[in-house]
């Protein structure tokens, strides 16, 4: 969004805030959408078509609003799956604008489903945050280690208290000299929950620090959890929920429906991804992507 020749000042923008006063969700998002428009002549009228409800998103899931975007949506499959609780046919939705993606992904379940499908197993390892403190010399750094160990039902406790759905599952310390990461496991429902481990574990150290005052909290997420960055722990440890696939392709599928043959896919997983991959340093990107 470009903004205008001649921009006002920060003085003189208007709070895009106080646009929600004194008015309904759905006024507010049309006067603060029509302020930005004139205030940076932009047309956005391409945003102002939405579906969703302005009363139930202000406050919770978005500040500001002022309309929304749509995907084109499509879908692939369907492709047979078995192995816990699936047995069946999914049809499988992607939003995407990157042509030839459905088309391709259906290929692959075609494949998939001539060679009788795949098996699927999902393993709940639970949402994770790991809040990190700083003690005093090492020794205190050991010390705070036990005092987690000992009073671990207390502070499941603490951390289960505000939630119905929330369920503790594990404390892992973790030591680097006078700091400590508590690698906090949870199980969120149906959830995602990484807000929902967030205030748990927001819980347990507001416990912490009233009753252990040497362990000072340096950060609430402190990098061990790991969220939204690849790592090697998440990897090892699993976070949320994990998922393990296998099929068998014949060779004569693989031909008629991939147009390529075994020996040829073993040569590029063995350059590609295996060489290529640890070439760049990439240490968790060993996969292909096909275009």
């Amino acid at each position: 969004m470009a903004q205008s020749s001649s921009p006002k000042s920060a003085s003189e923008i208007i709070p895009l805030q106080s646009f929600d006063i004194d008015v309904s969700p759905e006024e507010s998002m049309i006067n603060r959408r029509e302020y930005i428009e004139d205030l940076v002549e932009q047309d956005l009228a391409s945003v102002s078509d939405i579906s969703l409800e302005p009363g139930k998103l202000q406050k919770r899931n978005i500040e500001n609003l002022i309309g929304s975007i749509q995907l084109p949506l499509g879908i692939a499959g369907p492709i047979k799956i078995s192995g816990g609780n699936s047995n069946g046919s999914y049809f499988l939705p992607m939003a995407t604008t990157e042509g030839t993606l459905v088309a391709s992904t259906s290929r692959g379940a075609k494949a998939i489903n001539m060679a009788g499908g795949a098996s699927a197993h999902a393993k709940n390892n639970g949402m994770t945050r790991a809040p990190v403190f700083k003690l005093d010399s090492i020794s205190d750094a050991e010390a705070f280690i036990n005092w987690v160990h000992t009073n671990k039902i207390l502070l499941q406790s603490e951390s289960e208290k505000n939630s119905h759905y929330l369920k503790f599952k594990d404390i892992t310390c973790y030591q680097l000299g006078r700091e400590v990461w508590l690698r906090l496991s949870f199980y969120t429902g149906d959830a995602m929950g990484m807000n929902m481990a967030t205030k748990a574990a927001q819980q347990i150290c507001d416990y912490i620090q009233q009753h252990y005052p040497k362990a000072r909290l340096v950060a609430l997420s402190g990098n061990l959890c790991t969220d939204k960055k690849q790592a090697m722990i998440n990897i090892i440890n699993g976070r949320g929920i994990s998922v393990q696939a296998e099929v068998k392709i014949p060779a004569e599928i693989v031909t008629k429906v991939l147009k390529t043959d075994i020996a040829s896919i073993v040569e590029v997983n063995k350059v590609k991804v295996w060489h290529g991959s640890a070439y760049a340093g990439s240490n968790l990107g060993y996969n292909a992507h096909f275009a």
